[in-house]
């Protein structure tokens, strides 16, 4: 599968002025698929001037959005979203998320016997406490979407076509032709983030399903290495474990939009959550979100806080009918019996 990454907002702290809305999208596709929607996606492309390299979501109108949604009607295919009022964030608080995020780091390296793994934690530390405030917010609303898209592909595909796990491809929308100094700490920080986030909020089969595929990510140790025990609620007879390096290190890419098809079209996807939010678009240019989304038990949308909750609760009655409709759109994660024979 391929898995398409990009932002839309500034991940500003504004220190509750405003409500000002930053999204991370992550849109998913099977190889099979992958042609067929680019194809489609160049026929969008075409209504707009020869001249327009990249159609950004921020210049789409509500009839451009309904006919890019079209493109997805009876794909398997599939939308994360992660967003963050980064408006009513505080400069305070982002930064002593950080602090703390720095402190874990420097406390995993202290069981480490050889000095040059506790160096290289050290000064991971140094460059993570180094980030801008808008870049760590940056940084935590991409990690949490990257863990979030992963879980919903190990249960969403197996159902439609198990061989789409057995590979990830992962493109990430770069700023610059060269990896910014932000973009080089967040690869770094992304393992051992994911690893300790897996603990709370692990990965989950169904076994009913055919994971042969995804079987060489499995790590064939059965029980837990003794340097993360700690993290575990109870200890387990059996510790199942997947390579998180195998599934991000095969193939993890910074790319332009300029020349990348499915990364001009999460950049698309992105804008019209955020659009959404923010309130620069109408219902009817963001309601085909839905059925891109995945249903979840309340929500279909991961809206993130800062704080020790990690989750932010909808104040505002507008935000609230947004993702509720969304929600209300979205397309299940399992096929009833009639959809798989």
């Amino acid at each position: 599968m391929y898995i398409f990454i990009d932002e839309s907002g500034g991940f500003i702290p504004l220190d509750k002025e405003k409500d000002k809305f930053s999204t991370v999208a992550a849109w998913v596709i099977p190889e099979k698929s992958r042609r067929r929607i680019f194809k489609k996606y160049l026929e969008f492309k075409s209504a707009f001037p020869s001249s327009t390299r990249e159609v950004k979501g921020s210049s789409l109108s509500e009839e451009h959005f309904r006919k890019l949604f079209s493109i997805f009607t009876g794909e398997q295919t599939f939308l994360h979203i992660s967003s963050i009022n980064s408006g009513q964030q505080t400069k305070n608080t982002a930064d002593f998320h950080k602090i703390m995020q720095a402190k874990t780091i420097r406390d995993s390296a202290k069981p480490c016997i050889h000095k040059s793994m506790k160096d290289s934690l050290s000064n991971l530390a140094d460059e993570l406490e180094n980030l801008s405030t808008q870049s760590y917010i940056q940084a935590c609303v991409m990690t949490h979407a990257i863990s979030a898209t992963l879980r919903k592909a190990v249960l969403y595909f197996p159902p439609r076509d198990s061989r789409t796990l057995q590979k990830f491809s992962w493109r990430i929308d770069a700023k610059d032709k060269n990896k910014t100094n932000y973009e080089k700490v967040w690869e770094k920080i992304l393992l051992p983030i994911l690893q300790t986030m897996s603990f709370q909020t692990p990965l989950i089969k169904c076994f009913e399903y055919d994971y042969t595929f995804f079987q060489r990510f499995d790590n064939p140790k059965n029980y837990c290495p003794e340097h993360l025990k700690k993290h575990l609620k109870k200890e387990e007879d059996i510790f199942y474990s997947s390579d998180l390096n195998k599934i991000f290190r095969e193939d993890f890419q910074f790319l332009s939009s300029d020349n990348d098809l499915g990364l001009q079209i999460v950049d698309n996807l992105a804008s019209a959550f955020n659009r959404a939010m923010n309130r620069t678009l109408k219902p009817n240019g963001w309601i085909g979100l839905g059925p891109l989304t995945i249903r979840e038990k309340t929500q279909s949308i991961s809206l993130i806080q800062l704080d020790q909750t990690g989750y932010e609760k909808l104040k505002n009655d507008y935000h609230a009918k947004v993702v509720l409709d969304i929600w209300k759109n979205s397309q299940s994660m399992f096929l009833s019996d009639e959809m798989q024979k």
